[in-house]
């Protein structure tokens, strides 16, 4: 079945698509080896981390974390609860940086990008 491809972007020759349902023969062939742009629409499709990254898991399981933002060290469940209920008037700030490989080890499957995924089951010619 071939890729669903959407133009986003033209200029003179060069036209950057994005692509869902690309095999990896194809990223292979039209992109990575002919070093041609692309946007891989579904690449996070089949993450773990979609249905399970949410606010409340995050606050069940690292509410004690501590985090910085803007020089300041929070709570990660004080953060949360302050992104929830944010108002215009009292506006919550851009949440924190979390270093995943760092600080979370135990997520990194949940994030694993499809490409990573492909390469550990396609095998390579020696």
């Amino acid at each position: 079945m071939p890729a669903k491809t959407i133009e986003l972007a033209r200029k003179d020759h060069i036209v950057v698509e994005m692509k869902y349902g690309m095999d990896y023969q194809e990223f292979a062939e039209k992109h990575l080896f002919a070093n041609y742009p692309v946007v891989i629409g579904d690449a996070c499709a089949a993450w773990p981390a979609k249905g399970k990254f949410t606010p409340q898991f995050f606050k069940e399981k690292y509410s004690t974390r501590e985090v910085q933002i803007k020089g300041k060290s929070y709570k990660l469940g004080e953060v949360i609860d302050w992104i929830m209920n944010a108002t215009k008037e009292n506006p919550a700030p851009y949440p924190c940086t979390i270093q995943i490989n760092q600080e979370c080890p135990e997520l990194i499957a949940d994030v694993t990008p499809r490409s990573a995924q492909i390469r550990t089951t396609r095998p390579y010619p020696q």
